[in-house]
Order: C-alpha cells, then sequence, then structure tokens
C-alpha cells in the first residue's frame, strides 16, 4: 500500500502590495521577493554580461528571440547579484546547480530561491525555507478551456468559468499550483491536479514525503496584467514578507 503525506495549504490573495523601490530594504531575515521590468535593464545588458560565465552567456545566446536573450541574461545576472548581496559573497564567486526539475539551488547554504519569468516581468524569492514563486502575464486570447479538465478539479473549474474576470482566476489558480510544486522540487505530475487553489484551508495529499506539512499560498495581482503567486512553509511565528520593485540604480 502506498503511504499518502497529508500536508495543509491557506490560499488567499494580497491586494495593493507595496512594494519598496529601495535595494537597502533587502532584510535577510524576511521572505524577500523581487519585482524586475526586463525593459528597465535592456540598457545594462554589457555591463550584466560580465558577471555571468562564457558558458551561460552561450545559453543565453542560444534562444531565438532577442527579447528571451535579453531575458535569460538579466535575471542570470541579478539572480547572482541578490545571492551575493544575501550572501556576502561577488556575484563572480555565485555557482548554481540544478535539480532534476531544473530548480537552481546553492551548494552548502541555507538560502532557498526561486525564479519566474513572463512578459516583461522577473520575479525572484529568497528565503531560509523552501519557497516556489511563479509569475504569468495575462493572456486574453489564450483559450484555456482546452486544458481546464487536465490541471483544475470541477469546483476549481466551475469556479473559473463563473469569475467575473476568468481569465484572472484561471492565472490565479494556476500560479498557485505551480509555485506550490516549485516549492516541492516536483515537477508538473500527477499530483497537479489535486494541488488546491480555491481560497481558504485546504488539505493535500501525496506519497512523496514533504519537507515541511504545513504552507501558504498567495497570490499578487501587479500592473493590471499580471498575477504573482508565492508559495512558502507557513511558519509559526509573525513572517515578515519584504517587497521590492528593483529600481535600475540597484547595478550602477
Amino acid at each position: 500500500m502506498i503511504q499518502l503525506y497529508k500536508m495543509k495549504v491557506e490560499s488567499f490573495t494580497i491586494e495593493n502590495v507595496t512594494w519598496h523601490n529601495s535595494v537597502g530594504s533587502i532584510n535577510p531575515n524576511a521572505l524577500n521577493v523581487f519585482n524586475i521590468d526586463i525593459s528597465d535593464f535592456i540598457g545594462t545588458i554589457p555591463q550584466l554580461s560580465h558577471i555571468l560565465t562564457s558558458e551561460e552567456l552561450e545559453k543565453s545566446a542560444k534562444y531565438f528571440k532577442t527579447h528571451d536573450q535579453h531575458r535569460s541574461i538579466i535575471s542570470k545576472a541579478i539572480l547572482k547579484i541578490l545571492v551575493g548581496k544575501l550572501i556576502n559573497r561577488l556575484p563572480s564567486q555565485i555557482s548554481f546547480f540544478y535539480d532534476k526539475n531544473s530548480k537552481p539551488y546553492l551548494l552548502n547554504s541555507e538560502l532557498h530561491f526561486n525564479i519566474s519569468h513572463s512578459g516583461n516581468k522577473i520575479v525572484i524569492a529568497f528565503h531560509t525555507k523552501p519557497i516556489g514563486i511563479d509569475v504569468e502575464k495575462i493572456d486574453l486570447e489564450f483559450n484555456f478551456n482546452e486544458i481546464l479538465n487536465t490541471v483544475f478539479t470541477p469546483i476549481e473549474i466551475q469556479t473559473i468559468l463563473e469569475a467575473k474576470n476568468s481569465f484572472y482566476e484561471f492565472y490565479k489558480f494556476w500560479t498557485r499550483k505551480e509555485s506550490f510544486v516549485k516549492a516541492l522540487s516536483k515537477g508538473i505530475d500527477d499530483d497537479f491536479i489535486k494541488i488546491p487553489s480555491l481560497d481558504g484551508v485546504h488539505y493535500f495529499e501525496s506519497d512523496s514525503i514533504p519537507s515541511y506539512m504545513n504552507w501558504s499560498i498567495q497570490s499578487i495581482p501587479i500592473d493590471g496584467n499580471y498575477v504573482i503567486s508565492l508559495s512558502h512553509v507557513l511558519d509559526i511565528n509573525n513572517l515578515t514578507i519584504n517587497f521590492v520593485k528593483l529600481p535600475l540604480e540597484f547595478i550602477k
């Protein structure tokens, strides 16, 4: 008999988040979330490229679209800079390793981080415990009806279709599930449809041994056409979440 492990998952939306625009507001003891507009950093690509290894630059150059090449360089370089600030190392000293689901991590470090991108956005989250983040640009031309039955339960589908803004509801639910599997270092598998995405407290059973039993999934609408979801361990103490809109001056 397969043993199932039950996890408690609490999901809700945070409206009207205040994004600080100062890197000085980074708190090593908090859960830090960074919001990056790719277009803000296009002019810094030559400078950022010097932070990356030749192998990392080669991987970025393999993207067909210029936007994807720029996004790859900006995201990798800024991630190295932020990690360096949090663990007191130079960006050039930062090396990433990747698990079987391509989630980056550091060797011999208690720092957990996760990164996501969509459209003009890159988002990065850091914490001392497992963390997952996902951002999606709301595409009003995407026919999401084709995949509803493969990733959502009947009650989730009903909630999406009956919502005032079905597109927003779809992307909110999708990012919640995606951020949670990233926090668990899982891929999109048979458990994906079982991950609860409705508001409220739910219980999720998995045959994989979880590192923690209590989780929070928080959704954050941003800029009118994006939604971010953040999955983190539900700490019994008051957890400070620090939201930072990364300014261009960050790398100058």
